[in-house]
């Protein structure tokens, strides 16, 4: 866990760099980048698919980013953030749980990179190679003991993952974003945090608080601070639309679940004959950062079928 802890503090130390380099250095031509959106660098396979627009989120979005390494303090995983403008994740796949994919704009400027990203620093500089592309070889660190690696195919664009290939072989290929659903619900311009659950599992029921068997295709919502609550509340509230595979399921399911929401102050009505649509789920942070932090063991999902 130190190593880990290494690599994200190395990271923030690139931030500190990149802010520092911005505010002193005299302004150099423009580097032209290839027009690629972050989301389409992600994997089709993820289980749950989010966008983070960090700037709004920054305490938020440095508490998952400090979660996922003991020992970094959330004060380096904000310079972090700061450096962030839109963050894309895909998490967890049926086989692998544990499976984490960002990809996100921000501005990390080469200098920085360079300044940082050393052997001292416990870094190693590989290369992933690639055949036939406008790019034959792109960088990426990784530290020992840690199963993350870190790249930067542009100033623009972060990405970091167990297994980078992937996602640098699709960039390589300029690959370009795909009609594809959750990424059309998350790639939205949008001012709040944006969930699509493709394998809705034990999700609904750690949503709602009710457990019901039913089959559900998807859960897609927005969440957003909760009204009224400081920003240091830790208190959220979740839209979400419950996608169902069969719609004779429709009034079990609404029955099931009507008593549970009122309880919590949310309501639920039936958009059409398939689509539940739930209002005002209050979600605490720790529900939030659990998301992220899905471990490897061997069972099934008891709430919901998955398909």
């Amino acid at each position: 866990m130190r190593r880990i802890s290494k690599f994200f503090k190395t990271l923030a130390a690139v931030s500190v760099c990149a802010t520092l380099i911005s505010v002193v250095s005299c302004k150099s031509p423009p580097v032209e980048e290839s027009n690629i959106h972050p989301l389409s660098l992600l994997d089709k396979d993820s289980s749950i698919y989010v966008s983070v627009p960090a700037k709004n989120y920054v305490d938020l979005t440095s508490k998952i980013l400090s979660s996922k390494a003991e020992g970094i303090s959330e004060q380096d995983a904000k310079k972090i953030v700061e450096r962030i403008d839109v963050l894309y994740a895909g998490l967890s796949t049926p086989k692998d749980r544990a499976r984490l994919q960002i990809s996100a704009k921000g501005s990390f400027p080469g200098i920085a990179q360079k300044a940082v990203l050393t052997k001292k620093n416990g870094f190693e500089k590989q290369k992933y190679e690639f055949k036939d592309t406008k790019y034959p070889s792109i960088d990426y660190y990784s530290m020992d003991g840690n199963s993350f690696q870190l790249s930067f195919p542009q100033e623009s664009l972060i990405c970091a993952a167990q297994n980078l290939y992937p996602v640098l072989e699709k960039f390589t290929r300029e690959v370009q974003l795909s009609d594809f659903t959750p990424f059309n619900w998350i790639g939205q311009d949008n001012d709040e945090i944006l969930v699509y659950i493709t394998k809705p599992g034990q999700y609904l029921q750690n949503l709602i608080g009710s457990s019901i068997n039913v089959n559900s295709r998807a859960i897609y919502g927005n969440l957003r601070q909760m009204i009224g609550q400081p920003k240091d509340s830790g208190k959220y509230e979740l839209d979400f639309a419950i996608e169902l595979s069969e719609s004779k399921s429709m009034n079990f399911i609404m029955n099931s679940i009507t008593l549970s929401l009122r309880m919590m102050g949310a309501s639920a009505y039936q958009t059409n004959q398939n689509t539940i649509m739930v209002k005002g789920i209050p979600v605490s942070e720790k529900q939030i950062m659990d998301l992220f932090n899905r471990q490897n063991y061997k069972t099934k999902h008891f709430v919901i079928k998955d398909e």
